[in-house]
């Protein structure tokens, strides 16, 4: 029967378009406090090749004279697909056959469905009205999620933080924040780490520990926004967010349709002419910043397809992770989901094994991301990947912790021998959230700047990161202390004391 000259597949097709654009509107909903433009884009792209994919069949269906019945059944199979997680989680997470038994139960399913849409007419129907009656609802729910967006206010002009004389300055700077990097006395004190070994590395090396540093906040999205914008974002007076659209990295988007609003650093970065190179991981990659500061060309792309259209390949895993299709896609190519993110969080290694792709002699700046230090915990302390125990416990953070301290005395060698004029600032992003009182912002914080950073009592992360942009780029910025903060519950920000 062929569905184009029939009035009741002409309805079918219709549906199947509404169920094949659910579960974008699904991902949409449940993700409304992540999204942003660039993101919206790349999803909107994964959309279309789908709806090509649909098509295509449709016209295959057409030249074979079969009925569009199959097409409905394939989309709704499609839409169940993003079920799939549902089935995962009844199983322990690191059972390690829980993604082969899902994905039999799974197929079990559709074969039952096949059955009941195609002899019981009443359930066919049924379904169809369903469908189409969720599909209204979810697309009013994305309606009223994106009702209000919040956006930082306009930057400060840059002539007040730059120096005519600023354009001589040719060091190298490198910038790296390591997620849940609690302070080293802290660790000794609540984790009994021995750090002897790796103080004495780190002045061999030229590079000093820096004491009773806090972050300004205890939240990433938070504490590295105000880096970037040198300068606090919130403080007690400011309403609670709906949104994370102005946090890191959503507020990275807007920089794509007007430099203007990039966040301060990079303004001033691009006023004196450095070249950005972003070391990522699997939450935040090269491409959401730029493309021109990836410096690993052969972890941007996915497949052919999407070399082409320009997809973001860590948005598709994300999209596709509550399906068993990622999971298919890394088994044919040997690659477990574990394998994949301890290969991709660990950007201080891959900076190191990408640098014959750098010229070192320009000005460059180097954001590295390492994201470690939490769940799930797949490193042991030489670094290696774990087969099993990946939940939180005290030794599983230590292990990670003191594989975190190894890759940076690598970093510190690689620096000494291949840039040794370099400036170096590494922090980390927030505290340990188990913690109790100030210790839960107390980070990890280590300088290379030929002392230019002097000792205080105490550091907040942003006073921290200006003295080292001061003294690295000969800057104007506030080096004051700033006032140091915990998220609360309604997602506002109240301060906490230091000693």
């Amino acid at each position: 029967m062929n569905f184009i000259n029939n009035k009741t597949n002409k309805v079918l097709f219709l549906i199947n378009i509404l169920i094949l654009f659910i579960p974008i509107l699904e991902f949409l909903s449940k993700n409304s406090n992540e999204l942003d433009n660039y993101i919206l884009i790349n999803l909107i792209k994964v959309q279309a090749v789908i709806l090509a994919i649909f098509i295509f069949l449709n016209l295959f269906f057409i030249i074979k004279k079969k009925t569009n019945f199959l097409i409905f059944y394939l989309a709704v199979c499609y839409y169940l697909s993003f079920k799939f997680y549902l089935i995962e989680s009844i199983f322990h997470p690191y059972f390690n056959y829980k993604g082969e038994i899902s994905i039999l139960i799974l197929l079990i399913f559709y074969f039952f469905l096949y059955k009941f849409l195609k002899q019981q007419l009443l359930f066919f129907k049924f379904t169809k009205i369903f469908f189409s009656i969720y599909f209204i609802i979810i697309l009013f729910l994305n309606f009223l999620n994106f009702q209000n967006v919040n956006t930082l206010d306009a930057p400060k002009d840059l002539k007040m933080y730059v120096n005519k004389t600023d354009l001589n300055k040719k060091n190298n700077i490198y910038f790296i924040i390591i997620e849940n990097m609690a302070d080293l006395n802290l660790m000794e004190k609540k984790f009994k780490l021995d750090s002897r070994k790796f103080i004495s590395n780190i002045i061999t090396l030229n590079s000093n520990y820096i004491k009773n540093v806090y972050s300004n906040y205890d939240k990433s999205h938070l504490s590295i926004t105000s880096l970037m914008n040198l300068e606090l974002i919130m403080d007690e007076n400011s309403e609670s967010y709906k949104n994370k659209k102005k946090f890191f990295p959503h507020f990275l988007d807007k920089a794509k349709f007007s430099p203007n609003k990039n966040p301060m650093l990079f303004r001033i970065l691009n006023k004196l002419d450095y070249n950005v190179s972003w070391i990522g991981n699997s939450w935040v990659g090269c491409e959401y910043f730029n493309e021109k500061s990836c410096i690993y060309e052969s972890e941007k792309k996915f497949m052919n397809l999407i070399t082409d259209l320009k997809i973001d390949e860590n948005i598709i895993k994300i999209f596709f992770s509550y399906t068993p299709f990622i999971k298919i896609h890394n088994k044919l190519l040997s690659k477990s989901d574990t394998y994949q993110k301890y290969k991709k969080d660990d950007a201080i290694n891959k900076f190191i094994n990408y640098s014959n792709n750098i010229n070192f002699d320009k000005k460059n700046f180097f954001f590295i991301h390492h994201h470690v230090n939490k769940y799930p915990f797949i490193r042991n302390q030489n670094c290696k990947l774990k087969k099993n125990n990946f939940e939180y416990s005290n030794k599983n953070y230590l292990e990670e912790y003191k594989c975190s301290l190894s890759n940076i005395v690598k970093l510190l060698n690689f620096i000494k021998n291949k840039d040794p004029n370099a400036y170096v600032l590494i922090l980390g992003d927030q505290g340990l959230s188990n913690l109790k009182g100030n210790e839960i912002s107390k980070i990890f914080a280590l300088e290379k700047t030929s002392n230019c950073i002097k000792k205080k009592k105490i550091y907040d992360s942003l006073s921290l990161f200006n003295n080292f942009l001061n003294c690295s780029l000969n800057l104007n910025l506030d080096t004051a202390k700033k006032k140091i903060f915990v998220e609360t519950e309604n997602r506002k920000v109240r301060e906490i004391l230091t000693k």
